[in-house]
């Protein structure tokens, strides 16, 4: 709530607040207007008109209006109109926070401390400032200030651990001299320690744990482990202690050492698998002279003594030994100290186990594993289905070691499954969750007649258990609508496109899943791929509205929709899926920074890595990157007069060139969640070493990195936490046929296109601003979108007058794209080409300000405006599938052709590439150059401008081009809306019998409501794209005929 201590406030001003707290923005700003027409300099109200003026989306106008309140305040006198106070300062943080301004931030701040030095809330706040910014080493400066002036224990521990983020984030590590030196004035109470009891004292272990950082920090492992052990009273859980042991003994290099300590943890919880992984990994990699264990050869252990008794110098052995012990363990609960627990977790370890000596032997010895140790792992996985197959968990605990076997090598545990059908329904699940997972597209290319006898087996085991007293397994008929996706794309990919039908069978499958559990979430999520294969953002709305998105999931699920949103006119839900994004982003920068305060203020150092760590990884999201742009793109797209046009780039164009100056390595995707399919996809064959976490060595090569991070109960390890993974990539043909959908948003360079959207947006604002644009700032625009362009065509982008000829072959060499575009790359392949014409329209327009400088000649404008209207022109034909000049028509395919416009076809994601990539940016450009150009005429024709005149005839051809294009589409589209339909289905296709059973009688009726939706979102999306280019004629009519 914005509403504080309203007592001494006006009347007026408790309205401003009243309004804010009920979202009314607008009403806001009026009433803060009013209040500044009477009180000018009034900083409170005008922090407040700000806020408004930021959440009414008008950002840059807010962020100049803080700025000004800045300024008007640096000289101010306390108690007057125009002093910023905390509560102001406070309020204008808001505005600077949401709109990523740390760097104002920080000034405001300083700028508070040097009107009033002695203020300690003043300086905190930028020690805090300069902490969301990642300026360490004036942080540091700032705590020693702090400390100097106020002498207050917090302040010291506020310097040390400023040198600690300072280094661990590249600083030079002879700070750490100064830290440790630091220390010594904040030693731990030894002498409590001596005690027999100890109590819990959350101060000393914190303290303790700032210690330990610095000596770990220094390298100094020895010394961290003697005073560790020295202040064992201090840390109450075990397995803390054993935990940061195992740490410093494995960066100490003493694996050895590591791995008895990890032993010991699995001894005294064997039912832990985070302790049986670690001792698993470190018990290898302790053992340089490793070589390949025998089971044959392993003795029988009953006991521990006997564990002991036939231990050797292996240490890999010893932990054979030991998970070899603990799987005789008598199954009598579910717990971690119980048998379930423990002899389950036993056997995952020993898989774990020859999973990491096989991946160590690859990785230093180059050994490829040989079949006989891949039979020990197939045989200790056979006595885990033979124990576990009746449980949930099982095919999820194999899943890692399933991914190492071929589908040949899986056959004897796909034999072992079906055997154990008897064990009840889990077993049923497992066995068909097997047969998915080797169901590899690159070791068994997808069969329309295997996928329909899968499809029906799936369905008749399915309702076999339909109408008990426990609802029927969700996972099987999950796997059935997999299985009918499989057949769509395979039918797609022999020329059978235009029959979908095994997508609306799926559909309809998914909702009877729906209504047999109306809170089934993988069924929404399978509804969400089925109406992206079929290109009907609509739907896929619809249903994303059900699903209840909140708080994190706005980042790591929102790609469900905005993928398919932002490639084919979904402009319904848009807006609201960006603003979503954008607001849980504000949120949890707003949160963060308070744990982070909070962090310092009570003295919980240990969590500041981790919550600096989450900050900027938050803040390096290409979801809210995108988020940004998208409703930037949305709203330029919406405009259909020049002002509006000029009101909607300038709205956020600080913001929008942030994004531009980042580089594509500066965001992130890892806070996706793209395994939502878990358990009913293909598994990637992956070798033992790939299919581990590792780490480069000196000399290049890799090695298993010990073991993961250390996390204890407290905090996490003041580590380098950093991640380089490379960003996922879409390979078509090599997943699973949803996985497949569920990825469509990597195909590309998605980093890339950001950015260069956002150069574009930038360029365009500085070329519609009132002063006129600066051929300085265009020029750096060109730059970062030359760049990002050849970038996202994976080294050099074509050239604008080869665009026509590959628009003209795109359809002729791809023979699926034409009526089934989700399963071919043709719809991204054609926005790269739209995104070039785009960029050359940009281009075109530096190219009008250097003539107008005389830096060029008029000719090269003259032949831009040529050759961008060729390409137009192209990309139409070929929406039009009537490209003028090339020898083409569509391929000949069995069954009825699909319609253009149709159903999943190439031209409805065409049609937005063309409008959203294109058009967006190349009529503005068009229609400023109306008024950029300078009139040709009088007497004497000036050197260089011999072209003028015919540049501007060129400009009015592409001017009326253009409209002529968008009409005829226009056209189209209402004839295509009218005659809407659904795809017609072919009878000489494989059938799945389980459908017309009497089992499945509610089945017809869900398909025919299927169709309808189907349709009626198809009709939808067609007015949308009809509505969509009414706007832009509009837009290119609003400043009347251009004469040249």
């Amino acid at each position: 709530s914005w509403n504080g201590d309203l007592a001494p406030m006006s009347n007026k001003l408790k309205g401003i607040y009243d309004a804010l707290d009920n979202g009314n923005w607008k009403s806001a700003s009026k009433l803060c207007s009013t209040f500044l027409q009477k009180q000018q300099g009034h900083s409170l109200c005008r922090a407040l008109h700000a806020v408004a003026l930021e959440r009414s989306g008008r950002t840059d106008e807010a962020i100049q209006v803080v700025l000004e309140t800045m300024a008007a305040g640096a000289t101010a006198a306390v108690g007057s109109a125009t002093h910023l106070d905390d509560t102001v300062l406070n309020t204008l943080q808001v505005v600077l926070r949401r709109s990523r301004e740390w760097e104002n931030i920080v000034q405001m701040y300083e700028a508070a401390l040097n009107r009033e030095a002695d203020n300690e809330e003043f300086a905190c706040s930028l020690f805090f400032a300069l902490l969301r910014q990642g300026d360490m080493t004036k942080a540091q400066q700032v705590a020693t200030k702090l400390y100097r002036k106020f002498n207050k224990p917090q302040f010291l521990q506020w310097v040390i651990a400023s040198i600690l983020l300072q280094v661990r984030a590249g600083g030079n590590a002879k700070a750490l001299d100064l830290a440790a030196m630091m220390l010594q004035k904040a030693p731990i109470n030894m002498e409590v320690l001596k005690a027999e009891s100890v109590s819990f004292d959350r101060g000393q272990l914190y303290l303790l744990m700032l210690h330990l950082s610095t000596l770990q920090m220094q390298q100094k492992q020895e010394q961290a482990l003697e005073l560790l052990e020295a202040s064992k009273p201090l840390v109450k859980l075990p397995s803390d202690i054993t935990a940061l042991k195992v740490q410093l003994r494995c960066e100490a290099g003493q694996l050895k050492e590591a791995a008895k300590e990890a032993r010991a943890q699995v001894i005294a919880s064997p039912g832990s698998w985070a302790a049986v992984q670690d001792y698993a990994r470190l018990a290898v990699l302790a053992a340089p002279d490793a070589s390949r264990l025998c089971p044959d050869g392993a003795p029988e252990v009953a006991t521990l003594e006997d564990v002991e008794k036939h231990g050797t110098a292996d240490e890999a052995w010893n932990a054979l030994l030991l998970f070899r012990h603990f799987q005789q363990a008598q199954e009598t609960g579910i717990s971690s100290g119980g048998g379930s627990g423990v002899n389950r977790v036993a056997f995952l370890g020993e898989l774990e186990l020859r999973r990491t000596l096989l991946a160590h032997l690859e990785l230093e010895k180059s050994w490829k594993a040989s079949p006989d140790e891949l039979k020990d792992i197939i045989s200790v996985m056979a006595v885990f289905i033979e124990r576990f197959a009746s449980r949930t968990h099982c095919f999820f605990d194999l899943k890692p070691y399933l991914a190492l076997l071929s589908a040949a090598e899986v056959a004897p545990l796909l034999d072992l499954a079906a055997a154990s059908k008897e064990k009840g329904r889990e077993a049923l699940v497992l066995s068909a969750r097997l047969r998915r997972a080797c169901c590899r597209p690159e070791e068994t290319p997808a069969s329309l007649e295997k996928e329909a006898s899968e499809a029906s087996e799936l369905l008749s085991t399915w309702t076999s258990f339909r109408g008990g007293a426990k609802a029927a397994p969700e996972a099987l008929l999950q796997l059935a609508v997999v299985a009918l996706l499989e057949m769509d794309r395979a039918c797609c990919l022999k020329g059978k496109a235009a029959d979908r039908r095994f997508v609306l069978d799926a559909i309809a499958l998914a909702e009877l899943g729906l209504k047999e559990d109306e809170h089934a979430f993988g069924f929404k999520v399978l509804l969400l791929v089925l109406y992206s294969a079929l290109g009907l953002p609509n739907l896929m709305m619809r249903r994303f509205g059900t699903m209840d998105i909140k708080n994190i999931q706005h980042e790591s699920l929102s790609y469900l929709v905005l993928d398919e949103l932002s490639s084919t006119c979904g402009l319904e839900g848009l807006k609201e899926v960006c603003q979503n994004i954008q607001g849980f982003h504000e949120d949890l920068d707003k949160d963060g920074g308070e744990a982070l305060v909070a962090a310092f203020n009570k003295g919980v150092l240990p969590r500041a890595p981790e919550y600096l760590n989450s900050l900027t990884q938050v803040g390096h999201s290409l979801m809210w990157g995108r988020a940004v742009i998208e409703e930037a793109l949305l709203e330029v797209a919406s405009a259909t007069s020049w002002e509006a046009l000029v009101e909607s780039i300038s709205r956020r164009a600080r913001l929008v060139a942030s994004i531009a100056g980042k580089l594509s390595g500066h965001w992130i995707l890892r806070n996706q969640d793209r395994a939502l399919l878990n358990g009913l996809q293909p598994l990637e064959l992956l070798t033992p070493a790939s299919s581990m976490s590792s780490t480069a060595k000196a000399d290049g090569s890799t090695q298993l990195r010990p073991r993961p991070r250390s996390v204890s109960s407290f905090a996490l390890a003041w580590g380098d936490m950093s991640s380089n993974r490379p960003f996922p990539k879409l390979c078509r043909g090599k997943r699973g046929a949803a996985e497949e959908l569920l990825h469509a948003g990597l195909e590309g360079q998605p980093a890339a296109e950001l950015r260069l959207s956002a150069s574009a947006l930038q360029l365009l604002s500085n070329l519609l601003q009132k002063d006129g644009p600066s051929e300085d700032v265009v020029s750096k625009c060109m730059e970062s979108a030359r760049e990002s362009l050849a970038e996202l065509f994976g080294g050099s982008a074509p050239e604008l007058s080869g665009l026509p000829a590959a628009a003209s072959a795109l359809l002729a060499e791809d023979a699926v794209a034409s009526s089934s575009s989700s399963w071919s790359p043709a719809s991204n392949e054609f926005r790269a080409m739209n995104w070039c014409c785009g960029i050359a329209a940009c281009e075109m327009s530096e190219l009008v300000l250097r003539c107008c400088s005389g830096k060029e000649v008029w000719d090269k404008v003259l032949e831009r405006l040529e050759s961008l209207s060729t390409a137009v022109k192209s990309f139409v034909g070929c929406l039009q599938r009537q490209v003028p000049g090339a020898e083409f028509s569509p391929p000949p395919r069995d069954g009825t052709a699909c319609r253009p416009f149709g159903i999943g076809s190439f031209e409805t994601p065409g049609l937005w590439s063309l409008l959203s990539c294109c058009l967006s940016l190349l009529i503005p450009v068009a229609l400023w150059c109306t008024t950029a150009l300078p009139k040709a005429g009088g007497k004497k024709v000036k050197e260089g401008q011999e072209a003028l005149h015919s540049t501007r005839l060129a400009l009015r051809n592409l001017l009326q081009a253009l409209q002529a294009c968008l009409g005829d589409l226009q056209a189209q589209m209402s004839g295509a809306a009218s005659e809407a339909a659904l795809p017609a289905e072919g009878s000489e296709l494989p059938e799945v019998s389980a459908l017309s059973t009497s089992a499945l009688a509610d089945f017809p009726e869900l398909r025919k409501e299927a169709q309808t939706a189907v349709l009626d979102a198809q009709r939808k999306q067609l007015k949308a794209l009809h509505e969509a280019l009414g706007q832009r004629i509009t837009l290119l009519k609003s400043r009347g005929s251009f004469k040249p």
